[in-house]
Order: structure tokens, then sequence, then C-alpha cells
């Protein structure tokens, strides 16, 4: 999961991360079947702040210069919805996803979780395929599942400074 525009979102003081609007339609365009998913079909979360979190949307960065801003966090997802097996609530509109914060990454600055976001983003567009039209979305989507084994060689790739 990504944030561009959230304060502290992937810190423990929100129980869940919604999207919406347009960030929304890039996510059912990413992903289409992400309303399906199981809560046991995904192990962790990892909470992301995106490029555009440090540099601002029309200007206005939402990065409030903490260190917790600097080091993507682990999550334990939860659903959204009491006694449900769904990952996320999806009202047609909005998704919502819950999560309980669990730690911090170490070995990782913000270089480093960039560094890994684009990763996460460029294996997801591989496994998108070639014919996948980016054109039909604006920026990249802000939440996105990847096979456990690609995300562990990332993070691994990154902590061992592997280019």
């Amino acid at each position: 999961m990504r944030t561009i525009n959230y304060e502290k979102v992937w810190e423990g003081i929100q129980k869940s991360c919604k999207y919406d609007g347009t960030a929304y339609k890039i996510i059912k365009i990413w992903e289409p079947s992400i309303s399906n998913i199981k809560i046991n079909e995904v192990k962790y979360g990892i909470g992301i702040y995106a490029f555009q979190y440090f540099t601002g949307i029309g200007g206005v960065p939402a990065f409030q210069n903490t260190e917790g801003e600097l080091k993507p966090s682990k999550l334990i997802l939860n659903s959204v919805i009491e006694g449900s097996d769904k990952l996320l609530n999806d009202n047609g509109m909005e998704l919502e996803i819950a999560y309980k914060f669990q730690d911090k990454f170490d070995n990782f600055d913000k270089d480093k979780m960039l560094r890994l976001d684009k990763l996460f983003v460029n294996a997801k567009r591989s496994e998108l395929g070639e014919k996948f039209d980016y054109k039909k979305t604006s920026y990249t989507s802000l939440c996105f599942t990847l096979d456990e084994v690609i995300v562990e060689q990332s993070i691994n790739k990154i902590v061992k400074n592997i280019n």
C-alpha cells in the first residue's frame, strides 16, 4: 500500500487506509479482482510513502519530517468487516483496507524506501504485461498485490544494496 497525501498513515495512528476518487479507479484498473482477495491470501502489507509524498501535490508536500516517514511499515492486515474473510471493503466508490501497525523495516531510509517503491511498481507493471495500457491511468496505483517471493527479493536487493 502506498500513499502520496496522508501524514503518518502507516505509523499506527490509523486503523485503515481508504482509497477513493481517482485512486480508487486506478487501483481497480491495475488490480481488477482486488475486491475478491481473501485475508488469508495475503501474508502481510507494506506501507510506503511514495515519491509524491515528499514533493507534494500542487506543491504542498504532506511530509512532516518525522523519522517514521522515512521507512516502510510492516502491517498486519485485518478484515474491515468483522467476521468477513475479505481483505477489504469495496462499496463501488471507495476501497478500505484495515491493518495494524507491526513495525518499521530496519536498514531503511527515505532513498531506500523510494527505491523499494520503484521496484514494486516495476514488478507490478511487469506482471501486468506489455499489453497493459498505462494511458488509462494518470499515475501509478496506490495499492496492489505482488507475489511474496518478488516482495522478499526486492527487499533483500535494497537492504543488501544490490543494483
